[in-house]
């Protein structure tokens, strides 16, 4: 039995899968994959089929939705959330991130947590520095709570369910709307310990253009999640 679910959302990836999975299948802890795909073109359920332990492919729009439909067909208690884009930098991550999320949870409840994930190219740093001062800090202002990173996280399956039920799933921003509405069942911890760092692609700062339409998308998503609790844009890619 898997003691930890890795749910990887994708979407016409067969640039990154590979990467990604093979890193997840490498862990040397009891785990599960999971692939919940949005109906690629290309080859990422072909590539998929080869490395997770179970592939499934929707019909529905939006991370937010491949996220709670990949945990609601988990094994484990626990689901760890990725991009596919991102990978493990060595085979104890998932063991990490287990460890941590028990001692804390020895101590108070908590029902999530993230690590950062590290850009190994210059141009990233500055996205990486802000995924976590986002998370860390800016998010308790902005939003009232420490938001995950969806890119590199472990939930309480049954937590994240039972958050969602009935809410209307956002396409963009779904670790700001998960962190909303987990924060009524614990505590919601963002660390940066270099133990539970994963590494991610920089398509995000591909271009000061892409960038700047990326910002734009975000605050426009801000506005929407506080205006109607959820986010009817799609992040671009």
């Amino acid at each position: 039995m898997p003691k930890i679910s890795v749910v990887v959302p994708t979407l016409n990836e067969e640039a990154y899968i590979e990467r990604c999975l093979k890193s997840l299948s490498a862990q040397n802890f009891p785990h599960e994959i999971i692939v919940v795909d949005g109906g690629s073109k290309d080859k990422t359920v072909q590539i998929a089929d080869e490395y997770a332990d179970k592939v499934f492919v929707v019909r529905e729009r939006g991370i937010a939705y491949a996220r709670v439909f990949g945990a609601k067909n988990a094994s484990a208690r626990l689901i760890y959330t990725t991009d596919a884009d991102c990978y493990a930098p060595n085979r104890s991550l998932l063991q990490h991130f287990y460890d941590e999320f028990a001692s804390l949870n020895a101590r108070s409840r908590v029902v999530a947590l993230s690590g950062i994930t590290k850009f190994p190219k210059l141009r990233g740093k500055l996205l990486e520095r802000w995924y976590y001062l986002y998370g860390r800090f800016i998010s308790p202002f902005q939003l009232g709570v420490v938001s995950l990173n969806g890119q590199n996280a472990i939930l309480e399956r049954d937590a994240l369910i039972r958050c969602v039920a009935g809410k209307k799933l956002p396409l963009f921003m779904d670790d700001n709307f998960f962190s909303i509405h987990l924060k009524k069942f614990g505590k919601i911890i963002f660390s940066n310990s270099p133990k539970l760092a994963n590494f991610g692609s920089e398509r995000r700062v591909r271009s000061l253009t892409f960038a700047l339409k990326s910002l734009y998308r975000y605050l426009i998503a801000a506005r929407q999640l506080k205006k109607y609790g959820t986010v009817y844009i799609e992040q671009i890619r």
